[in-house]
């Protein structure tokens, strides 16, 4: 009797973690998506490319594979479009649907760049969560 009462805890509990799991790991809709992207156009400040995409840094809520198209856009003149020193503000910010990467010269031209992402497994995104939230709490410690 006393064996069936804790098998039926160990259920309870079980269940319990998996919808913990299953709303937490859940995909949720991001700034970095094609349409905010789309957004973006020439003459805009850092600042409002920001309030369209976000804080810049990683935004992603689980592994993504790089592997869809990508989509490149230079919105200015004809200068010299790839010269590094040129752009004043550069950054990067990576979504669960796509990575976008902006870089925007003195005059306000701007280089945009999408890269379309996929989103792996529920088992992979818990790896990934736990190593990704180990690294952020033990920074010096290696993960195995």
């Amino acid at each position: 009797m006393r064996s069936r009462k804790l098998l039926v805890v160990l259920a309870g509990l079980v269940t319990i973690l998996w919808v913990i799991a299953t709303i937490v790991l859940r995909p949720r809709p991001g700034y970095i998506t094609l349409e905010n992207y789309e957004r973006i156009v020439s003459g805009m400040s850092a600042a409002q490319v920001e309030s369209i995409l976000g804080p810049t840094g990683d935004q992603r809520t689980g592994p993504t594979d790089h592997s869809g198209p990508t989509i490149q856009t230079y919105l200015g003149s004809e200068r010299s479009q790839y010269a590094q020193s040129y752009w004043h503000y550069a950054q990067n910010w990576y979504g669960d649907s796509g990575n976008v990467y902006v870089r925007i010269d003195e005059d306000g031209q701007i280089l945009k760049e999408f890269t379309a992402c996929q989103r792996r497994g529920s088992v992979e995104s818990l790896v990934w969560l736990l190593r990704r939230e180990w690294r952020l709490r033990f920074p010096g410690v290696r993960d195995g």
